[in-house]
């Protein structure tokens, strides 16, 4: 069984990073939620789980992390990152979700009317042909339809990223498909900049960071001087633990409303139909994630050629829904553990475009906003939380 636990470790291997831990962290906590400070207190009771929360620390130091902060109801009962740590880190692609915030900002200024409005009306160039009908929304929710690659290299190498982005031509309908895009968010800031007057950085500086006392004003920018979408913004964990504060209270910090709240409900807790678990630019935490080899996927093996002996064997698991690790475990066992067979069925499922299970996910229980490197910031409003991870690039 060596190679078999070696698969199901590999397989079961993302699912040990701080966002699988934090949503264990919600066991034995009460769903009160009073009303939290903008900055939480440190060192408050908590009735979290101490053995979810020491799991978190630990796997927290064996990854490096700079910044590990967790709070309940307003108040952190753990900050174990660098304390010689003061400068701001990237936030990689959570850029993207503060820009969201953005976005329900000037919805909540009645400066754009709704995710429903149409990109064209800020970016000329769209205004004919078939790119006419994508949305804010789709935008928001990766699936405009747009070429994109896979990648970051070619948004890098672009000097002017809205420019960029315009050029992109339409090979699915909108709304259709799901693609995690990062050439097409960089519209978003020339509909800030047209719908507020002002650059998307400025907007959030004086907007969002200055209401919840975020005295950081870093955001990158590319070669024509324009704020970037898909990375580039830089806080400490405390400046984006407060960031999640906000979401957690529905878009409001004392009595003021700085995001509009339908809007953030909506983009934190329903996904679109080509990707359930992505709102707008903010992601679902689902109570449980669980895979299983269902009858439409070993009809798909068949019907493409897989090793009919390989689809038999695999085909005992029919419908049993198992924690990620079991699942590959269980795989290895199914295929006797040999190393040969599931190497085969691997490449198999791979060389034709296959998936090698479905997944079935829990009732969400939250939302996340993440990036590379390991960012993270995670959202647990029934139980009050909101945890921060946050890693220096150097050390990534």
């Amino acid at each position: 069984m060596i190679f078999g636990r070696q698969f199901a470790r590999m397989a079961g291997k993302a699912l040990t990073c701080g966002l699988g831990v934090c949503t264990a962290m919600v066991a034995g906590c009460t769903p009160d939620s009073p009303t939290a400070p903008t900055r939480p207190a440190t060192g408050a009771p908590h009735d979290l789980n101490p053995v979810a929360l020491d799991a978190l620390r630990a796997r927290s130091r064996q990854a490096a992390s700079d910044v590990l902060i967790v709070a309940q109801h307003g108040r952190v009962v753990v900050d174990d990152g660098d304390p010689a740590l003061s400068e701001p880190l990237p936030l990689m692609s959570i850029t993207k979700s503060i820009t969201a915030l953005a976005i329900g900002s000037l919805i909540r200024e009645g400066l754009l009317a709704s995710v429903e409005v149409e990109v064209a009306n800020f970016l000329p160039r769209w205004q004919v042909g078939n790119r006419s009908k994508i949305t804010l929304r789709h935008i928001l929710q990766h699936t405009s339809g747009l070429a994109a690659a896979p990648g970051t290299e070619d948004v890098y190498a672009s000097p002017d990223h809205v420019h960029y982005a315009s050029l992109a031509r339409l090979v699915a309908r909108p709304g259709e498909r799901f693609f995690y895009d990062n050439r097409a968010v960089a519209v978003l800031a020339q509909v800030v900049a047209v719908a507020a007057g002002m650059p998307l950085d400025q907007y959030v500086f004086e907007r969002l960071y200055a209401p919840l006392g975020i005295t950081t004003r870093s955001w990158g920018h590319d070669s024509s001087f324009q704020p970037m979408v898909m990375a580039g913004a830089r806080l400490t964990g405390r400046d984006l633990l407060a960031i999640g504060q906000l979401v957690l209270d529905g878009g409001k910090v004392g009595d003021r409303q700085l995001v509009d709240r339908d809007w953030l409900v909506e983009a934190t807790t329903s996904g679109s139909r080509a990707n359930p678990l992505h709102g707008q630019l903010w992601w679902m935490v689902p109570a449980y994630s669980r895979h299983v080899i269902d009858a439409e996927t070993l009809t798909a093996w068949r019907t493409a050629g897989v090793d009919p002996d390989l689809v038999a064997k695999l085909a005992r698991l029919q419908d049993r829904e198992l924690e990620p690790a079991e699942h590959a475990a269980a795989v290895a066992a199914a295929l006797d553990d040999e190393p040969t067979r599931i190497r085969e069925w691997l490449a198999q499922t791979r060389d034709r475009n296959l998936a090698t299970h479905a997944v079935r996910h829990g009732p969400i229980v939250g939302c996340h906003a993440s990036g590379s490197l390991g960012q993270h910031l995670v959202v647990l409003p029934a139980r009050g939380i909101v945890a921060v991870r946050l890693i220096r690039a150097e050390r990534s």
